[in-house]
């Protein structure tokens, strides 16, 4: 499923492994999606766990969770008269190690409001073969603060010497 960390007009999500998906391998990976203009959105990222040397599909999906698969949805295009998310036009292509990377434009659409939003709603790998087998998504209205970072650690004790301190009031 995804988690979601704001970046300046932009969003990242995170993949993980399709709820209910059975496959050996689990897919991982980040996307950048980012608004352009007033009417497109580019998504840039990086796909791990995908079979090796295939093309198969990626595409944004009705729903707004991945707790399950009846919860994703089909490809999200309300008002177009065709659908933009078909394989020709959001393959990936992965290497000899399952790794994929993405980069695409999507006109017609927007990030936050407007036309065709995509925040929130689910973005969906799928195998070459056809079933999905990666899920992430933008939880609308959450926040996720990273941990605060570990205080420094104590300096090292001096070795062969000491020292003494006195506390009192310093002369006039």
């Amino acid at each position: 499923c995804g988690v979601i960390e704001p970046l300046a007009g932009a969003e990242i999500v995170t993949l993980g492994r399709y709820p209910g998906f059975g496959g050996a391998d689990t897919v991982r990976g980040m996307m950048l999606e980012k608004q352009v203009g007033s009417s497109s959105v580019h998504f840039k990222g990086m796909l791990t766990g995908l079979e090796p040397s295939v093309t198969g599909g990626w595409h944004v999906h009705t729903g707004y969770s991945c707790a399950s698969g009846s919860a994703v949805g089909g490809h999200y295009f309300d008002g177009l008269t065709a659908d933009p998310w078909t394989a020709d036009n959001t393959n990936y292509q992965s290497d000899a190690r399952g790794v994929a990377r993405i980069d695409k434009l999507m006109p017609e659409f927007s990030l936050y409001s407007g036309v065709r939003a995509v925040y929130g709603r689910d973005l969906v790998v799928h195998q070459a073969s056809g079933p999905r087998s990666g899920c992430g998504y933008l939880p609308m209205g959450e926040v996720v603060l990273p941990p605060p970072p570990s205080p420094p650690a104590p300096p090292p004790p001096l070795i062969g010497a000491s020292a003494a301190v006195r506390i009192g009031a310093l002369p006039a």
